[in-house]
């Protein structure tokens, strides 16, 4: 399988600030890309105070700053050793061509990111972004999109609040078992809170509802990814230990319940899991860890078989010496397939790299990868079909003048499957313009 994936981003900024340790849970993993980079969360209020002093406009108070651009180019190649109703063609033929294989992809929008400070203690903050999505072959597809964000924060001595509601629509792969990209849209609402309890020691609870949809369901040829629309809901407690910015550990149990719209491959589930993290961010080294024991049973009519397992990630970066660093990844994560034979499927991954400043401001990063796809049949606990995965990557990042960044990457995944039909490989060419005073592209997960 080929991809080209030519990714042109001005990036907006943040919709969301980042906490010092999310009050809810995990929740179901959302698919990363291959690639390494490992960020620490950061403080609310340190990030909204960053976002105050770092904005373009100050209109008595109010602080607003601007985006325009062209987000996303994608151009797309698409080929596996899969056919959809004839069987599997030579070895490292391909032969499988979808009408959408083979097409060029733009997403483009402006926008507006604001925060008012209401005083010393609270904050309300929010952002809008509406985008259009055009394909130069299938216009079928071509849409519109609204990226949106309304929060509040609120600092009071020992206790923090916050509230938001999202709408988080991109174009995305959603997970690797496909390759295609499509509209899907997130809306959530969000509760959260902190209390501290003594010195270094905090309680914390919180409850999160999304619903995710695609917005191409009345695409022929895209109604397939409709299967994973779901409703989820999420509470989440426990206590965690600060006795600084460089140190959280968090330790909690989650409440968590999916509804899947479609009853033909209804995967509805609930159950409740233990979860572990936690945040280290010295001088040289950065740890971050977050561990869940995913104890999920299926509801009645649900096709699900059942899950209890631990998930989650562990990431390392260790700075080596002048200029580089080394960074190791290792994860496992549940994620609901597409496949009518299975019903979801583990991916587990271990990724390694280095980094290299080669100037102030410009970075350079090389990694590699291996792990498996596990696919479990429908109504079962039984693996079925597993795919080896092995990816290599590098990337360039440069940071012009604190509001530009300019990325450049390549990746490389190959997939080998035991089951005849799924092999497929994905090469991967993306740039990145980013053109905000906060950094990152728009998304409010």
């Amino acid at each position: 399988m080929l991809v080209w994936l030519a990714a042109l981003i001005a990036v907006s900024p943040g919709v969301r600030a980042q906490s010092s340790g999310s009050t809810s849970g995990v929740g179901v993993a959302t698919y990363r890309p291959p690639g390494l980079g490992v960020e620490p969360p950061r403080d609310r209020r340190e990030a909204l105070e960053e976002e105050l002093a770092a904005s373009l406009w100050n209109l008595g108070g109010l602080r607003l700053d601007p985006w325009l651009g062209i987000r996303d180019v994608i151009i797309q190649e698409v080929g596996s050793d899969r056919q959809h109703s004839a069987s599997p063609g030579e070895e490292g033929e391909p032969t499988r061509r979808d009408s959408l294989d083979d097409d060029t992809g733009v997403v483009a929008g402006a926008g507006l990111r604001a925060i008012l400070p209401l005083g010393q203690r609270v904050y309300l903050s929010g952002g809008l972004v509406p985008e259009y999505v055009w394909w130069q072959e299938n216009e079928d597809r071509n849409r519109e999109q609204i990226n949106a964000n309304l929060a509040l924060d609120v600092f009071l001595g020992r206790l923090q609040l916050h509230a938001g509601a999202t709408q988080d629509e991109q174009l995305e792969r959603p997970s690797s078992e496909r390759q295609l990209f499509v509209s899907r849209s997130r809306e959530s609402l969000t509760a959260e809170l902190e209390l501290e309890l003594a010195p270094a020691v905090y309680a914390f609870g919180g409850a999160q509802k999304n619903d995710i949809r695609s917005n191409e369901a009345d695409v022929a040829e895209t109604a397939f990814f409709s299967q994973d629309d779901r409703d989820e809901e999420i509470l989440a407690y426990g206590v965690r230990y600060r006795p600084n910015t460089q140190l959280v550990i968090g330790l909690g149990i989650e409440d968590l319940t999916l509804d899947f719209l479609d009853p033909t491959r209804d995967r509805s589930a609930t159950g409740e899991s233990p979860f572990l993290a936690v945040t280290l961010a010295g001088n040289r080294t950065v740890l971050l860890g977050r561990f869940v024991w995913r104890d999920l049973e299926a509801e009645p009519g649900s096709i699900f078989g059942g899950y209890d397992e631990l998930s989650g990630e562990l990431a390392v970066h260790r700075q080596l010496g002048w200029r580089t660093g080394a960074e190791l990844q290792a994860s496992r994560d549940l994620f609901f397939a597409f496949d009518l034979e299975s019903s979801h499927f583990e991916s587990e991954r271990l990724r390694g790299g280095i980094t290299f400043d080669v100037i102030e401001a410009l970075e350079l990063r090389f990694f590699a990868g291996t792990g498996d796809d596990e696919y479990f049949a429908v109504s079962s606990d039984d693996v079925h079909r597993i795919d080896d995965v092995t990816e290599w990557g590098v990337g360039l990042s440069w940071n012009i003048g604190g509001r530009v960044t300019m990325l450049v990457g390549y990746t490389l995944e190959d997939f080998d499957s035991d089951v005849p039909g799924f092999d497929r490989e994905v090469d991967r060419l993306h740039f990145g313009l980013s053109l905000s005073a906060f950094g990152g592209r728009l998304s409010v997960r």
